[in-house]
């Protein structure tokens, strides 16, 4: 080669018009190296410096994310379905196992409460994580049921039930599931529960209100579950009842009543086998 290589380079650059404000294209890195001898390294280098005497400067090209946003997400988001926590998920998982390893698989089934299948999270762990443990507990209790029926609850917002319950109906595998929206409150999940019991010789009913057990909302609903629960288990010695209970802000267990009683199946602070069974904590 006649010319010295890095004006060969340059010249090259200006010939090709190679914008210098951005990065140099690989593939004629790799020519250049290969059509004067040197290094894909030393002709970086050199490039590198023709910036510097031109006094040009690389524009920095914003990264690509690494995984594009889930279309559902943003759906979950506009809707307003959104979860301020993840530690629900854990204790639905821990009634999905007592339901798959302490419950009979058959009667009828009824998942009652705010459930939808699913929610988006600003926690920084599920920022792009479509959270659907709700939905998970559906299709083990529609997969162990001979009949199952969701109740969405509409006191609050009719608007995110009616959501919800479109959401539950699109869904192929829960297809033969009946859907109602409703009012959930102290009285209407008694009526639920009662006539569910009364139809089925097993009956399962799991509440999902974001753990609400006593008391009531801010909007006046009465969301007083305890006392009826305890009362409808010692009434009808078919019903089975699980439900999610908050505890602090954060901080949830899952409770099941059967004949009456009433007990802790999963906690933060104890420990849980691999059957949804609480042990006590070493």
């Amino acid at each position: 080669m006649e010319k010295n290589w890095a004006e060969y380079v340059e010249e090259a650059l200006g010939k090709e018009g190679h914008d210098l404000t951005r990065n140099t294209p690989t593939d004629f890195i790799s020519r250049m190296a290969k059509e004067t001898g040197k290094s894909r390294i030393q002709i970086r280098e050199l490039v590198r410096a023709i910036r510097k005497e031109r006094h040009i400067y690389t524009q920095r090209i914003p990264k690509r994310p690494h995984s594009k946003r889930n279309k559902m997400i943003e759906v979950c988001q506009k809707a307003g379905l959104m979860r301020a926590s993840n530690k629900q998920g854990v204790v639905t998982r821990a009634i999905i196992e007592f339901v798959l390893h302490n419950l009979p698989p058959s009667g009828g089934a009824l998942m009652i409460g705010t459930a939808g299948p699913f929610f988006a999270s600003d926690v920084c762990a599920l920022k792009n994580t479509l959270v659907d443990d709700e939905f998970g507990l559906a299709i083990i209790l529609r997969c162990t049921s001979d009949k199952f029926t969701i109740v969405v609850g509409n006191g609050v917002s009719k608007r995110k039930a009616r959501i919800k319950a479109d959401q539950w109906r699109a869904s192929f595998i829960l297809r033969p599931v009946d859907v109602e929206e409703d009012i959930v409150d102290r009285d209407s999940f008694n009526s639920w529960v009662s006539r569910m019991a009364e139809r089925h010789s097993i009956c399962k009913v799991v509440l999902l209100t974001s753990g609400s057990w006593t008391g009531r909302h801010s909007s006046g609903i009465d969301l007083g579950f305890r006392s009826p629960a305890k009362y409808l288990t010692k009434t009808f010695r078919n019903l089975h009842i699980l439900a999610i209970r908050r505890r602090a802000e954060y901080s949830f267990d899952a409770i099941y009543l059967h004949n009456g009683s009433e007990k802790i199946i999963y906690s933060e602070v104890d420990k849980v086998d691999n059957k949804g069974l609480l042990q006590a904590a070493a």
